[in-house]
């Protein structure tokens, strides 16, 4: 787009000049700005009810808001929540196992510390931020993934036992 040509911009100039004048001109006359100032207040008085309204009714609606709905969802799939429900999830099935299979307690002891260390090194990755924290998610996500591999592996038959 190109810019306007100096004659129109002039003719613009013109008129915002004119205008500015004639506003000034009406605006000598107390009775004119009297009412122009009590219909601003008006207005913003009116504009102030309903803000305040609405604030009102937002906080009076049952449930969340959808930021905090959306929050809780995306919680349990991305970053910290998704870690924290994937070693609640894993210290579950340790816990489950090792009441079922008594005689797997020690092995499963040796799981369940590495579980409880993801456990407590979370708060630490979630306070931090960018870089250090996205590289820590990552390493317990690893880590997760080893646990859960293994303890696949250990839950399935082995080729040995099926022969």
């Amino acid at each position: 787009m190109s810019p306007p040509a100096s004659g129109s911009a002039a003719q613009v100039q013109r008129l915002s000049r004119a205008a500015v004048a004639k506003v000034n001109e009406v605006m000598q006359d107390p009775e004119t700005r009297d009412r122009v100032l009590e219909n601003g207040r008006t207005l913003l008085d009116l504009a102030q009810q309903w803000r305040d309204e609405r604030r009102r009714r937002t906080s009076e609606r049952d449930g969340p808001g959808i930021s905090e709905r959306l929050k809780s969802r995306t919680s349990q799939r991305f970053g910290v929540g998704r870690l924290k429900a994937r070693v609640d999830r894993l210290g579950e099935a340790l816990d489950t196992l090792g009441a079922r299979s008594p005689e797997l307690v020690e092995e499963l002891g040796a799981m369940r510390s590495q579980v409880r260390d993801v456990e407590l090194r979370l708060p630490v990755a979630e306070a931090l931020s960018g870089r250090p924290r996205r590289r820590m998610l990552k390493a317990f996500d690893r880590r997760l993934d080893a646990l859960e591999g293994t303890l696949a592996d250990a839950l399935l038959p082995s080729s040995d036992d099926q022969g």
